[in-house]
């Protein structure tokens, strides 16, 4: 069970990121593995969220929470803020 996660973890940062399916596994993940995907979360949140802003013109806030795994509208209006997106 644990290798099989494993794979689909690294399925996810492959040559073709999937970001939103990485989230929905950290969300589906047991407390050891979450805590293991931690240590690369941030990192992960961050290059998503760059790749979605140089895709698209115009962010919405509610659509990044849910694909780069924020907690909250607030921490995307954050994130945007200190590196200077635009979210709507």
């Amino acid at each position: 069970k644990d290798i099989q996660f494993a794979i689909q973890i690294y399925q996810c940062l492959g040559n073709m990121v999937n970001y939103a399916k990485y989230f929905t596994l950290y969300k589906k993940a047991d407390n050891l593995q979450k805590l293991i995907m931690q240590k690369n979360n941030k990192q992960i949140q961050e290059e998503a969220f760059r790749r979605c802003a140089k895709a698209y013109h115009e962010l919405d806030v509610g659509y990044l929470t849910t694909l780069v795994g924020f907690t909250s509208s607030q921490d995307v209006i954050e994130f945007a803020t200190k590196n200077g997106l635009e979210v709507n």
